[in-house]
């Protein structure tokens, strides 16, 4: 998902023994600092997600969607007026509380989600699915 959202791999080096000891006691660059169009909420996931402790980490898929869901019923939905995210309910910029659900993004957005954790190449995935997110 890193890599999806970003564009970039969360750990680059010379060689793999690096990029592996790198994952072992790095933490990987601000996902927003990389693209500061990526949700918050996605970025919360993706690092979820990635945690060093096992522990700490999704203990499995249908736990990360469960997060995923509530993102989209929070975030997904977009003002009718001006395409804003809809906060609460409300559009920030122009007030509006007529909304478009954004069922579409939310879908690709999964489908993407279900190939990585079949263990599909990452890279293959478009960015494109989170730019109108």
């Amino acid at each position: 998902m890193y890599e999806m959202l970003t564009g970039n791999l969360p750990f680059k080096a010379e060689n793999p023994i690096s990029v592996v000891m790198m994952h072992m006691n790095d933490e990987p660059a601000d996902m927003r600092e990389i693209n500061g169009s990526i949700p918050v909420g996605l970025e919360q996931i993706t690092m979820h997600a990635m945690q060093k402790d096992p522990k700490a980490r999704y203990q499995s898929a249908a736990e990360m969607l469960l997060d995923l869901d509530e993102y989209e019923a929070r975030y997904l939905d977009r003002c009718a007026k001006c395409g804003e995210v809809m906060i609460d309910g409300k559009c920030p910029s122009c007030g509006s509380k007529k909304a478009e659900k954004r069922k579409e993004d939310y879908e690709e957005l999964v489908e993407g989600i279900q190939v990585k954790v079949a263990g599909g190449d990452v890279r293959n995935i478009s960015a494109e699915i989170v730019n109108d997110v």
